[in-house]
């Protein structure tokens, strides 16, 4: 049997579909990593846990390649000192002097490790276009009496979704728009095009005190906010 593995890789290509997670979650990221390969359990309800699969996928893909080394090794000693069993040898250190591992073979498999890695990015990248989906379908403009403004290009909306997917994830974009239409709603205000929505209000609706949504359920406001609210209907006006 192959030898159990005293450590993992972490590529840093990985690092950039990960970089806009919150520092608290990057941590339970890499505490899921761990118990991973310690426990080998899973917790599947986390909200990190689409970006663990894409770890565990390549931890798969580097278990894989390590056990046909093993293997590799154990039969190149066997045929040098023509042994039947050679247990006791399943792992060569790497600083070996073996020539049966050659650099073209070495090579080989970096560029292995170079295709799946890229095979991931390009499933993150899937993945990130489904959610655009999910986020241009639930967002339905509000019809006021003042009339109902369009979604407005598809394309522009989904290039500002991939900046705000920098800092925030999917699911607070979502829980941003759901605060927003709801606001617009119970104001009696037109939505602006999703494009607008991501450019110039999302931030103002992403943050958890958000002031616009808690004038929208408790009524209460300053005489800032009053004078504000003024300048934004007649901005919207034009």
């Amino acid at each position: 049997m192959t030898k159990a593995k005293e450590g993992f890789l972490l590529y840093k290509a990985f690092y950039e579909p990960i970089k806009h997670l919150s520092n608290e979650d990057k941590g339970k990221l890499l505490d899921a990593l761990f118990k991973y390969q310690i426990e080998g359990s899973e917790d599947t309800q986390s909200s990190i846990y689409p970006f663990f699969l894409f770890f565990k996928n390549q931890f798969r893909l580097d278990q894989e390649k390590y056990k046909e080394k093993c293997n590799k090794n154990a039969e190149n000693i066997r045929q040098r000192w023509n042994k039947k069993n050679t247990n006791e040898y399943y792992r060569i250190e790497t600083n070996t002097n073996d020539t049966k591992h050659t650099d073209k073979e070495k090579e080989k498999d970096k560029e292995n490790e170079k295709e799946n890695v890229k095979d991931n990015e390009n499933k993150l990248i899937v993945q990130n276009e489904n959610h655009f989906e999910q986020f241009w379908k639930n967002y339905f403009p509000i019809k006021t009496s003042n009339g109902m403004t369009s979604k407005g290009s598809k394309d522009m909306a989904e290039t500002e979704y991939k900046k705000r997917l920098k800092k925030y994830t999917h699911d607070q974009i979502m829980e941003a728009m759901k605060k927003y239409l709801k606001f617009c709603q119970e104001n009696n205000q037109k939505t602006k095009m999703v494009y607008g929505f991501l450019k110039h209000n999302f931030k103002e609706f992403a943050e958890d005190d958000c002031k616009a949504y808690i004038v929208a359920k408790t009524g209460k406001q300053t005489e800032a906010e009053k004078s504000r609210a003024i300048l934004d209907q007649l901005k919207n006006s034009i």
